[in-house]
């Protein structure tokens, strides 16, 4: 009798196994992947801390009024 051992952890050949990719800051899929720990981060979260990065740069270099100058 022959036993066949297959491991868990790899897929078995002609299987095609997507995983979802989501957002880490606010969980919305972004697109499926082969790869299980992929990790991304949605234009829209993106963009806002972009925003928020920009202001508080623009902020500090200015200072909060216009006589500090």
């Amino acid at each position: 009798m022959v036993l066949e051992v297959t491991r868990m952890d790899q897929p078995r050949p002609g299987s095609v196994t997507d995983f979802k990719v989501l957002c880490v800051n606010c969980g919305v899929k972004i697109r499926n992947h082969a790869s299980e720990d992929s990790c991304g981060l949605c234009l829209k979260c993106f963009y806002r801390i972009l925003a928020e990065r920009l202001r508080a740069q623009k902020r500090t270099a200015a200072g909060e009024y216009v006589s500090e100058r």
